[in-house]
């Protein structure tokens, strides 16, 4: 059983935002999102959801977040008229 089996999504954000104990340094969404990929790679979820999840867990546990995912084309909102 891979830990991708063992451990929801949500589980394994946790377990990298508390892996970097440096409080100060924010969390980046880029690094937390390859972490989840390498860690589950059959993960389903877009890494716009993925996105959701880490900055709510970030949230929660009290982190700042970097905010350094780029935005892929399909996933731009069209312009506001």
């Amino acid at each position: 059983m891979t830990i991708a089996q063992k451990f929801p999504v949500a589980d394994l954000v946790e377990a990298h935002i508390r892996a970097h104990s440096a409080r100060s340094m924010p969390i980046s969404i880029a690094g937390a999102i390859r972490a989840v990929r390498l860690s589950a790679p059959h993960c389903e979820m877009t890494d716009c959801e993925l996105t959701n999840v880490i900055v709510r867990i970030a949230i929660m546990n009290g982190r700042s977040i970097f905010f350094d995912r780029g935005e892929e084309e399909s996933e731009k909102l069209p312009p506001i008229r």
